[in-house]
């Protein structure tokens, strides 16, 4: 349809949560769930009683709408992404969760601030310039204070950019590691054509063939009945001469 229309398809899910489902359109489903779950104060408190496990779960979340959000670039609002970013990177709800994500896992938050960046990156988020700053002064706090991995050479590369012309300071520890940062949807294919595929080698065994030995139980059993045969016809033969001499005496 895109390439007929130059439009993506209306996109609708079928919520069956509660008793009687009902259809409806993917952008107010996500909406809903951003609001009432994802940014939801309990909800993120109960994430954060899970400890590195929760914040894989918030990973996730980010993940998962920049998945969204390149499948079909209407179905995210920039202010749901202003607001993903004042809720677990500003921590407007005061939760503590710069300082849960440092104890717990520095780098899924790092990795999470780095898939925001890549939608402003990719345009599909205009966030404003002090929104920006902000990014790049956690995600740098993070890596030099916290120990947080690096991600993506290009999404790096980016901020390095962005805080230069920001005439922001940038700098990085000199071991600074990078991550395993989950490929965007657009990547998968462009490493899958780049990757070398590495598994165990088929390689020719030579087989030796055994030859056969006898089965000694077999033997052992033919040769048993075998003397049972010849004790009974032995045995039978005796009995018939003691007949016969019984009958000629008489």
């Amino acid at each position: 349809m895109k390439k007929r229309t130059g439009k993506n398809p209306k996109l609708y899910i079928s919520n069956a949560r509660s008793k009687n489902a009902v259809i409806t359109s993917a952008e107010s489903f996500l909406s809903n769930e951003l609001r009432t779950r994802y940014q939801n104060p309990q909800w993120i408190k109960g994430m954060q009683k899970e400890g590195y496990a929760g914040t894989i779960q918030l990973l996730k979340i980010v993940d998962n709408l920049f998945g969204w959000q390149v499948m079909d670039s209407n179905m995210v609002r920039e202010d749901q992404w202003q607001s993903m970013h004042e809720t677990y990177v500003m921590d407007k709800r005061d939760l503590k969760l710069n300082e849960w994500f440092a104890k717990h896992n520095a780098t899924a938050q790092a990795q999470l601030i780095e898939r925001m960046v890549e939608a402003v990156r990719k345009d599909y988020w205009q966030a404003p310039e002090q929104t920006r700053r902000e990014l790049i002064e956690r995600w740098q706090a993070l890596v030099n204070e916290h120990g947080a991995q690096v991600g993506a050479k290009k999404t790096v590369e980016f901020m390095q950019g962005q805080a230069a012309g920001f005439g922001m300071s940038w700098s990085l520890p000199a071991d600074a590691s990078q991550s395993a940062t989950t490929p965007a949807p657009e990547q998968m294919n462009e490493s899958a054509e780049s990757q070398q595929v590495q598994g165990q080698v088929l390689e020719e065994v030579e087989v030796n063939e055994q030859v056969d030995q006898p089965n000694w139980m077999i033997i052992f059993g033919w040769l048993v009945l075998f003397v049972c045969i010849f004790f009974g016809v032995i045995t039978s033969l005796h009995q018939q001469r003691k007949i016969i001499k019984y009958q000629s005496n008489h």
